[in-house]
């Protein structure tokens, strides 16, 4: 590939445009992309550009980062990226304010809800509470998932 090349010569930038040209440039934003150019660059050791692909997918999930299984990888690899550049702590916050965001149930479930199930299933209090616990337990997962992404950095760090 010729990302791979550009960066083993050493021409990081040319490295990051390949792979912009080949993810993200042209196509709708998905968060998917921007996560897998992370990284690829966070295995190239380019951290700081792999951070800003990281953040970029980050913002595209939203609400759903630690929920939707696409952004519980992304969010790994956003803690592992962090984790390299020594700013863990700055990972984990931003990770556990999404874990409490997640909780809320959004616009788009409640929408998607009333179409199938009709109005009267907006005010159905019981299946708001059990959507809000099972987005909250995805989002623990992806959490925890993110958190194995620093404990592996750390302990190839320690050996």
């Amino acid at each position: 590939m010729l990302a791979e090349l550009r960066a083993r010569e050493g021409r990081s930038p040319d490295a990051v445009k390949a792979l912009d040209t080949a993810w993200v440039a042209g196509s709708p934003p998905k968060a998917a992309n921007f996560f897998r150019v992370a990284a690829r660059l966070e295995g190239w050791g380019l951290l700081d550009e792999a951070r800003s692909y990281a953040e970029r997918g980050l913002g595209l999930e939203g609400g759903d980062l630690l929920v939707d299984p696409t952004g519980q990888s992304g969010a790994a690899t956003y803690a592992r990226i962090l984790t390299r550049q020594r700013q863990a702590a700055a990972a984990f916050t931003r990770l556990a304010a999404a874990r409490e965001q997640a909780a809320k149930v959004p616009l788009t479930a409640i929408v998607q809800q009333v179409v199938q199930q009709g109005p009267a299933a907006v005010t159905d209090e019981e299946w708001r509470q059990q959507r809000a616990m099972e987005r909250k337990l995805a989002a623990s997962e992806g959490f925890a998932q993110a958190a194995l992404g620093y404990c592996a950095v750390r302990g190839e760090e320690i050996l």
